[in-house]
């Protein structure tokens, strides 16, 4: 297998299909969340414990303060990308 691993055509077919493995996991994600939301907004209605409530809340504001940096760094990368002519396959 090692040695398998050392051939350029088997080097280049494991990562596109790992690329294809991770594609679909991120898609499942990405599909899982709406669901995650709809649960996280239930958790902080006021008939549930205040101590649920509070934890649901923190989770909440910090996967948020995530995202958006998240979205943040995409915006800054693809602004350097467009000001120094780089697309995706360039790089």
């Amino acid at each position: 297998m090692y040695r398998r691993l050392e051939e350029p055509d088997f080097k280049r077919e494991l990562q596109r299909v790992r690329a294809d493995m991770l594609a679909r996991a991120a898609g499942m994600l990405t599909a899982a969340g709406l669901e995650s939301v709809r649960t996280l907004l239930e958790l902080l209605k006021p008939t549930g414990p205040a101590a649920i409530r509070l934890g649901t809340a923190r989770a909440i504001l910090e996967i948020g303060l995530r995202v958006r940096e998240v979205v943040d760094l995409e915006t800054r990368i693809a602004d350097l990308e467009q000001k120094f002519g780089l697309t995706e396959g360039e790089q």
